[in-house]
């Protein structure tokens, strides 16, 4: 009896070995089954019921934790579901096994804007931006990802930026674009006019600072109000008496319309200060209206706006103004968008100036391109026409009305980081072109800028 069983020990203990490896080696009842519960958490979160996919999915996280497609499901079910830190674990695990999985980098985004860390999910954003093709990317989700982080630091305080930019501007003096022009009188004979070299454009090396700040409130109801504040000055090394400034504060409020989340009301007011060397030259202050139209990835929005411009030096010129506009913005992709707009007002004077009242036009158009994750560039074309109902003066032109064209064309290239410095500093180069012509060669006037500056973000 005892050979048997001590030959049965023996076997039993040399076997156990191989035993053990061939219950490793083959699957636990859990895991022979992930393929079907797979599909049925799959379904789960096709059917809105993300929880329940949870509670499916997660007893077979010890076993299949680090597989991709287990732990997408896991991470998708859980943001979801509002597990965000389940989630966050689960996409990072996908990130480690496939890190080219653009949808689970898009949702470790979306996760960490969820629990409030904004920084790290504008980092994993432009680490998706910097890493993937843009056909690997739905250009749409980006764009919404993009501005969902934007009005999130909106909504937890101030933001802006402040410039500092050198340059030179070729007409600081807004000196008169001809040298020489003819007094017209009515009835008499034409005498030519030579302009003062002292009134001829003269350049000069300029100073300017500038800085804006927004603040979003979301009221929970749909709607949202934003503050703007911001100003400007410049100086310039010899022509001082130039230099200027202005500042100005706006509001602006968007209330759902005909209960569509595409359609909203909006309103709106500002003021803006004008002043050189310490003195207040004028305020304008405008209340607007409207209706804002979003579709698809642009936005239409359609305003009467009732301006008031009081001039502290030059009363005569003080006026109201009625201007009625359109504006439209496109997100063409994650790299390039462009917006434009027109408008156009009836100018009433408070008192007799020169040429009486005017029709006004305006119109804009501008183009952003994000070349790279550190490159953008701005291009901006815009036009300003005006046109008095009454002759301007006896002297010019047989007492003609004038009309004024205004054109412009400015283009902005900013460098984020430049030179490894902290990432909330970029270089500034400005280019600008402004052309004005008129009928009366007194007004003719041309400028061209160049400027070079820093600018800070916060």
């Amino acid at each position: 009896m005892v050979a048997p069983f001590a030959f049965l020990l023996m076997l039993t203990v040399v076997m156990l070995p191989a035993g053990f490896a061939l219950a490793d080696d083959a699957p636990s009842p859990s895991v022979s089954q992930a393929g079907g519960w797979l599909v049925s958490a799959e379904r789960l979160i096709a059917a809105g019921q993300s929880a329940a996919a949870v509670d499916l999915l997660l007893p077979l996280e010890p076993q299949l934790a680090g597989t991709a497609d287990y732990d997408y499901l896991l991470g998708l079910a859980a943001l979801q579901s509002g597990q965000f830190t389940l989630a966050i674990s689960a996409l990072e695990r996908v990130t480690l096994v496939q890190p080219r999985h653009a949808g689970a980098w898009l949702d470790l985004v979306v996760a960490h804007r969820s629990t409030g860390d904004l920084s790290t999910a504008r980092q994993l954003l432009l680490h998706v931006e910097q890493t993937f093709a843009t056909e690997q990317l739905q250009a749409q989700r980006m764009l919404a990802l993009q501005r969902s982080l934007e009005g999130d630091s909106l909504l937890r305080g101030w933001h802006g930026q402040a410039d500092v930019l050198s340059g030179y501007v070729a007409n600081a003096n807004l000196g008169i674009g001809v040298g020489a022009f003819n007094l017209t009188p009515t009835g008499g004979a034409v005498i030519p006019v030579s302009v003062d070299p002292a009134s001829r454009p003269r350049g000069d090396a300029s100073l300017q600072m500038r800085g804006s700040a927004q603040r979003l409130f979301d009221h929970g109801d749909g709607s949202t109000t934003q503050l703007n504040v911001g100003g400007r000055f410049r100086s310039y090394a010899d022509e001082s008496a130039f230099a200027f400034g202005d500042v100005a504060a706006s509001v602006s409020h968007l209330r759902p319309a005909a209960g569509r989340d595409d359609l909203a009301w909006q309103m709106g007011a500002y003021a803006r200060g004008l002043y050189s060397q310490g003195e207040m030259l004028g305020v304008f202050a405008a209340a607007q209206g409207g209706l804002r139209w979003v579709a698809g990835r642009c936005a239409l929005a359609a305003t009467l706006e009732l301006e008031r411009r009081e001039y502290t030096a030059s009363g005569q010129f003080s006026a109201s103004l009625a201007w009625l506009g359109g504006q439209l913005d496109c997100a063409l992709n994650r790299r390039h968008s462009i917006s434009g707009g027109v408008r156009a007002a009836s100018d009433e004077p408070d008192g007799a100036r020169p040429g009486g009242g005017a029709l006004r036009s305006e119109a804009s158009l501008a183009w952003r391109w994000a070349a790279t994750s550190k490159v953008s560039t701005e291009l901006s074309l815009y036009a300003a026409y005006s046109r008095d109902r009454e002759g301007f003066s006896a002297l010019l032109e047989g007492n003609a009305r004038r009309y004024l064209m205004r054109t412009g064309e400015r283009l902005s290239i900013e460098w984020r980081n430049p030179f490894g410095l902290e990432r909330r500093f970029s270089a500034l180069l400005e280019l600008e072109n402004v052309h004005e012509d008129s009928n009366l060669p007194l007004f003719v006037f041309s400028d061209r800028q160049v400027s070079v500056g820093i600018r800070y973000a916060f």
